[in-house]
């Protein structure tokens, strides 16, 4: 039998009962969708965390940070400062923030992090040792800046920028290029809208609370980072503790390690009630279409019958099955991905309209365009597979005789 007669008579049966399809349709657009929402999540949120992952080039159990109360003031912040400098377990500290650098030649501004240089190697910023030793030994009068990849050819070593500093401007002359996958830390003092450094800067300075900290000038103190070894960490914080508690400084301490461990830990999806009621879902359209075929497939008989007779094959048969139920769970399946898509990003071509930060742009376009097609993909297969089983074997087993009885 052609295809193009197959396709006729599906379309026969689809006109036939209406209805019921129209509601098979539904309830396989439904699951779709819920499915789509729940992998979408999930995913979203696995990529964010394994690229803050990435991003640390030590154990991050090693890293810890002090976060100050509404409260606190600068001098607090001084004196935890002084406090870490006197626990020799401690290998290196502190603070992180972000602003930009203007270019004294083009005046384009570049959103650019700003740290101690002791900070750069907790993560993948991707330099060579020779050009951390030269930062490490800059006496000069300007800081240094590395911009990202993006900007190669476009700036050069030895341009020159301006940064905001407490004092007025910083002047800051380039120094190298990032990798193209150089990364960094986020937190709410670093709150750059881009996933990697590509298209940031970085400045790495000896004078972070001489030239860079407005903790004086505002209500907020700037969290404190310290790297020590996760084998003494707890000590480390013991004594720190200890001594904030009597100086009356109100502060808590985190531990990288832990915030990644407690974030994967937050999306076991098989506790997830979404996931659990997108499952039961699922299972209800197979068994509903299952349903449904073998119903019609009952009813039928005596057609198909006729159309073994006339010099159809079995094959062909099963091939109207399967057709009809490829149409419906493969066309559901496309409106609610494209539904999906369609909410996440206002449009059914991936943008960032509806996104003001480019790496949540980033995670949902990784998440959607790439991860979840491929969920559905097999959830499309597994269920044309188990819905077409049970018709095609009672096709298989009954014989014409049997067939033609009512």
């Amino acid at each position: 039998m052609k295809l193009i007669n197959k396709l006729k008579i599906t379309y026969k049966m689809i006109e036939k009962r209406w209805f019921v399809t129209i509601l098979i349709f539904l309830i396989c657009l439904l699951s779709f969708y819920l499915s789509d929402k729940v992998f979408f999540n999930y995913y979203k949120t696995y990529n964010n965390i394994f690229h803050e992952k990435n991003a640390y080039s030590i154990n991050p159990y090693n890293i810890n940070k002090i976060t100050f109360s509404a409260k606190s003031g600068y001098e607090e912040g001084i004196k935890i400062g002084e406090i870490i400098s006197k626990i020799p377990e401690i290998e290196f500290s502190g603070k992180i923030s972000n602003s930009s650098v203007l270019s004294v030649d083009s005046k384009e501004t570049i959103d650019t992090i700003v740290c101690d240089n002791n900070l750069s190697s907790i993560c993948n910023i991707g330099i060579s040792e020779e050009l951390k030793q030269q930062i490490n030994d800059n006496s000069s009068e300007f800081e240094y800046v590395l911009l990202g990849d993006s900007f190669k050819g476009e700036y050069s070593i030895n341009d020159m920028f301006k940064c905001l500093g407490k004092n007025g401007d910083v002047e800051c002359v380039v120094a190298g290029f990032l990798d193209s996958d150089a990364q960094f830390l986020i937190s709410e003092t670093n709150n750059i809208k881009y996933y990697n450094l590509k298209q940031c800067g970085l400045i790495l300075t000896k004078r972070y609370d001489e030239l860079f900290s407005f903790d004086e000038m505002t209500s907020f103190v700037t969290p404190i980072y310290y790297v020590c070894d996760s084998k003494v960490r707890n000590d480390v914080e013991n004594k720190i503790i200890h001594m904030m508690q009597k100086e009356g400084i109100n502060a808590a301490i985190t531990n990288e390690g832990e915030k990644l461990e407690d974030r994967i830990s937050e999306i076991n999806i098989s506790s997830d009630k979404e996931f659990m009621a997108a499952l039961l879902l699922f299972l209800i359209s197979i068994l509903s279409i299952s349903t449904v075929n073998i119903v019609e497939c009952i009813i039928n008989k005596k057609d198909y019958a006729l159309l073994i007779i006339c010099g159809c094959k079995y094959n062909d048969i099963y091939s109207l099955v399967i057709i009809k139920n490829l149409v419906i769970i493969f066309i559901s399946g496309i409106f609610a991905y494209l539904y999906s898509q369609f909410m996440i990003f206002g449009s059914l071509i991936p943008n960032m309209h509806k996104f003001t930060i480019a790496y949540n742009y980033y995670y949902a376009r990784m998440a959607h365009c790439i991860e979840v097609p491929l969920i559905l993909f097999f959830e499309l297969l597994f269920m044309i597979a188990v819905s077409c089983l049970i018709p095609i074997i009672l096709i298989r087993r009954a014989k014409i005789i049997d067939m033609m009885k009512n």
